[in-house]
């Protein structure tokens, strides 16, 4: 992938320098849908916080997770997640 960026045109070499840690932190949001999907609600909640201390773009997708945090494992494991998201 790296090789067909540094041959392509200097404008998307630009672009994909212009991404401002966007990669880490979708890095760190699909480790915390993967580790809520395998049953890990208070870990997946604190890759998310890893996340939003990268970029503040993960707030667009923090309703969603938290609701499927609710519907999935219960109001009491919501609220450890947002102590948990809240606190770091």
């Amino acid at each position: 992938m790296i090789a067909f960026v540094l041959f392509s045109n200097p404008m998307d070499r630009f672009l994909h320098h212009m991404a401002f840690n966007d990669q880490f932190m979708m890095l760190y949001m699909l480790i915390c849908i993967y580790l809520t999907l395998k049953n890990y609600p208070l870990t997946a909640s604190l890759m998310a916080t890893v996340a939003l201390s990268i970029k503040a773009g993960v707030l667009f997708i923090l309703p969603g997770f938290l609701g499927s945090i609710q519907y999935n494992f219960g109001t009491l494991t919501l609220i450890k997640s947002i102590v948990i998201i809240a606190s770091f």
